[in-house]
């Protein structure tokens, strides 16, 4: 036996060595040799008799509260990240919400309104006690025209300090209970700044004009995003999809309607609610910034491709639905294009992401490290990326994406410069500069990351599941029981009759034929042909935990 165990130990000891050399050199990256190495060391472990089973993990086990540290490196800066789930101790609703910083703390709005403060000094969490928002977000569901809409949600949260109080602004989907018609509505809520306790109840600031009935119900197009001036706040309002395309209708379009609430931005008083318009011409602005040299940033979602990077300036008509540098889904052009390809007539974008990477809010960093100060920082959705804008003048002269793995709704930043990133998975991430990495002046390299599964987080997640959840979680999948996520109640009854465990073989032939491995699934999702990129997110659900 000893013979055995000192050739073990010898092939353990190589791959490790092997792999630390090569991720030293980068050439290939430590984890494409992963697979190599631990196919090597089961087969030796076979050999030898020493079971290499791995034990079955309870996936309704409560995720860590805390988010170990781990270093992302960047073209300029070594950087660190952690954080905490929200999910762990707090039943977040996930998806949506956004973020606000109040003297070093954290206050979080989530999808369906509720409120809840991050103390990062202290490492605790726990429900503010703020009045309901008066969304009438159960009127809305039980008129049921769009069943419980997930889309009905809390866009943004913003807080701002006005002759010694303090005022948080909420933007959201508001129902109309009487006209049974839904809007885009504008909250505050006057609250203490030392101990962020409310101080009466929500006043309603703004409501934009009714949307009108349709038998879909688009308000993840509705923009909804904020900017703090003074007193006053910028909010960005989507076109609802109003655009002839996606919800066919004659022109005039409501964002080419200059006195139209939709597709437009427009500045807000918080005091007195008087408004001022903008710009118009938006598709669905999902990012919203006032930079320290008094500019107007805005990002938006283009169709397929076209997602923009604006400054916004009073008047100016931004151009949609009439002109895209996207194309419409299942074509190779936007329709209304004049120039296939090109944005003429209008405001330009300064800046364009062809594919589109899902864009989300923005930030101008000033106070996180010389090397980044000046530049933007944009939160992408579908790339689950920061991108990194390196602007001179009027001109972006590069985008660096910047690897997070997670959805980012939102971002800000601290009085100590550190950026904290809220996702969709209910995470708060802190980012930072490694300083000792970056006094050494050795970098590191930056590896190429696979994001098949990243693309699957876009309905699946990793950690427990909750009632907000619209696909189980993918932790510990593999030697799992087939629909034995407990704390997910929607299977169908096509995987609830399967039975037996998921194994590499088994989840391969789901991915590559899912309505012939399970007749009657709802899993919507085309069959995945390439063998290889199958085996690549097999991989990686091997080692989601």
């Amino acid at each position: 036996m000893t013979k055995k165990f000192l050739i073990l130990l010898f092939l353990v000891s190589a791959g490790v060595a092997f792999g630390i050399s090569i991720e030293q050199d980068k050439f290939p990256p430590y984890f494409r040799v992963l697979e190599v190495y631990e196919r090597n060391i089961v087969k030796a472990q076979k050999l030898m008799g020493i079971s290499a089973k791995a034990p079955v993990k309870s996936v309704t086990a409560k995720p860590e509260w805390n988010i170990p540290e781990r270093k992302i490196p960047s073209a300029l800066l070594p950087l660190r990240i952690s954080g905490v789930r929200l999910n762990a101790k707090l039943n977040v609703s996930v998806t949506g919400g956004g973020i606000a910083i109040v003297n070093d703390k954290v206050i979080i709005a989530d999808r369906l309104g509720k409120f809840y403060i991050y103390d990062p000094k202290e490492n605790l969490a726990g429900h503010a006690e703020y009045p309901e928002l008066p969304s009438h977000r159960d009127a809305f569901f039980d008129w049921g025209k769009y069943g419980r809409s997930e889309l009905f949600r809390l866009h943004d949260i913003e807080y701002l300090g006005v002759g010694g109080k303090g005022y948080l602004i909420a933007s959201h989907e508001f129902f109309d209970t009487k006209l049974k018609l839904t809007s885009l509505a504008v909250h505050r809520l006057q609250i203490d700044p030392k101990n962020l306790s409310p101080v009466g109840a929500w006043h309603l600031i703004f409501k934009s004009t009714p949307l009108p009935p349709h038998k879909d119900y688009f308000a993840n197009g509705a923009g909804g995003r904020l900017a703090v001036d003074g007193n006053s706040v910028y909010l960005s309002i989507g076109d609802y999809n109003q655009d002839g395309v996606f919800i066919p209708m004659q022109p005039p379009f409501p964002a080419q309607i200059r006195t139209s609430d939709f597709g437009s931005i427009i500045k807000l008083n918080v005091q007195t609610g008087a408004r001022e318009n903008i710009s118009f011409g938006h598709c669905n602005p999902q990012g919203l910034a006032l930079l320290t040299t008094g500019e107007l940033i805005s990002t938006e979602h283009g169709p397929r491709g076209g997602d923009e990077l604006n400054v916004i300036k009073s008047g100016r008509n931004y151009g949609w639905p009439e002109v895209s540098l996207g194309t419409d889904y299942p074509a190779y052009s936007w329709p209304f294009n004049k120039k296939q390809g090109r944005h003429v007539g209008f405001e330009a974008p300064k800046f364009s992401w062809v594919p589109s990477i899902g864009v989300s809010n923005l930030i101008g960093l000033r106070g996180f490290q010389e090397r980044w100060d000046g530049d933007l920082l944009v939160a992408s959705l579908k790339a689950a990326s920061l991108f990194r804008l390196r602007r001179e003048g009027d001109q972006i002269l590069y985008p660096e994406p910047i690897w997070v793995g997670q959805r980012i709704r939102d971002l800000a930043q601290m009085a100590d410069g550190s950026i904290v990133l809220w996702t969709d998975q209910t995470q708060l991430l802190f980012l930072s500069v490694d300083k000792v990495q970056l006094a050494g002046n050795k970098f590191a390299g930056i590896p190429s990351i696979s994001t098949k599964l990243s693309k699957r987080l876009q309905c699946h997640h990793v950690g427990a599941s909750n009632p907000s959840h619209t696909a189980p979680s993918l932790s510990n999948l593999i030697n799992r029981p087939v629909a034995s996520d407990k704390d997910f109640k929607k299977y169908s009854d096509a995987m609830k009759q399967l039975g037996g465990i998921w194994t590499r073989n088994k989840l391969a032939k789901f991915l590559t034929n899912p309505a012939d491995f399970a007749p009657g699934t709802n899993m919507a999702m085309a069959p995945m042909t390439d063998l290889r990129r199958v085996r690549k997110l097999i991989d990686e659900l091997e080692r989601a935990k």
